[in-house]
């Protein structure tokens, strides 16, 4: 059955207390930084942190349109490693950016497309699923490229990279419209309505009408779009790739959606708490770098934040069904 109005409430409440918490935790690392590292806020480093997010933002926006569907997709890394791969082998072929950046975009689609397939025709669980693909993926594009560097890249992609306005490049405004776009759709849309009810409860959405298979075709594909668009800029930032290129970026992407509150069991989450997650996952991330933080010390602290993230985002729903469970039967 659909949302009533005090569940919606709630809903929102939750969203509401983890987006305080999240805000309250970058406060708290921002007094840390201005007093152990003030170069953190000068305004290159600024531009670096931005740059940082922009691509991680416009995946993390598709990865969390999964999650909310109940699902998990751990082949990000390698879509987006093949649609890196096939913008700049067809660019360095003299061909248009007109014919590439489409044919990379469908690329992508059309990965997320098997992706969903394997889930809602099959019935495969999401996690076999990606994984398989993850390292179909690869594999085919490691023998494509018989594991060699594309080590120069489109003057065109290149220029895509070259940063702007202060040292922010176009990934910055290319975030900052696919989370525009991703919130009007979560928010205003059939579509969107139907990942948040399919993800609480299946069963109960297949009763009001909703597919079973339209959210989960929707959530691949557009994650598998958005992950080509990011990767438009992740080639024009790293100015080279290989078949080997994101290799785990893809746990990257759920831990920020993880941090920002999104329930790795599906039906809650919000752009607002994904924004926070990246922002706070990359802040952090910088941060150790400035401070010399040894590589390992780095890790440590990135799982123990995500894993806090989890905690406090799990603790509402763990607090529901125990509330639940105890409650006398009618």
């Amino acid at each position: 059955m659909p949302l009533n109005s005090s569940a919606s409430a709630r809903l929102r409440l939750n969203f509401h207390h983890h987006e305080t918490k999240l805000a309250a935790l970058l406060l708290v690392l921002g007094m840390a930084l201005a007093a152990t590292a003030p170069r953190f806020f000068s305004t290159v480093n600024l531009a670096l942190l931005a740059r940082s997010m922009g691509v991680l933002l416009i995946v993390s926006a598709g990865m969390l349109n999964v999650v909310l569907a109940g699902g998990i997709d751990v082949s990000a890394g390698a879509i987006l490693a093949v649609v890196s791969v096939v913008l700049v082998r067809l660019g360095n072929h003299g061909l248009p950016a007109s014919i590439v950046l489409p044919v990379g975009l469908l690329t992508g689609a059309g990965l997320g497309a098997v992706n969903a397939a394997l889930i809602a025709e099959l019935r495969i669980p999401p996690i076999v699923a990606t994984l398989g693909t993850a390292g179909l993926f690869r594999g085919l594009l490691l023998e494509w490229t018989q594991g060699e560097w594309e080590s120069s890249i489109p003057s065109w992609l290149n220029a895509i990279g070259s940063p702007r306005w202060g040292g922010l490049d176009v990934s910055v405004l290319a975030a900052v419209l696919v989370m525009l776009a991703a919130a009007w759709i979560l928010d205003r849309t059939q579509m969107g309505r139907a990942l948040f009810r399919f993800g609480d409860s299946p069963l109960a959405a297949a009763r009001t009408g909703i597919s079973v298979r339209q959210p989960v075709y929707f959530a691949y594909i557009s994650l598998g779009l958005l992950t080509a668009i990011g990767a438009v800029f992740y080639a024009a930032q790293l100015g080279a790739v290989q078949g080997n290129a994101a290799n785990g970026y893809e746990l990257t992407v759920i831990a920020a959606v993880v941090l920002g509150g999104a329930d790795i069991l599906g039906g809650r989450g919000s752009l607002l708490g994904t924004f926070l997650g990246v922002l706070l996952l990359c802040s952090l991330q910088q941060a150790l770098v400035l401070l010399h933080v040894a590589t390992f010390w780095q890790n440590i602290a990135t799982g123990a934040i995500v894993l806090i993230g989890v905690i406090l985002s799990s603790t509402p729903r763990l607090g529901r069904k125990l509330i639940l469970r105890q409650s006398p039967s009618p």
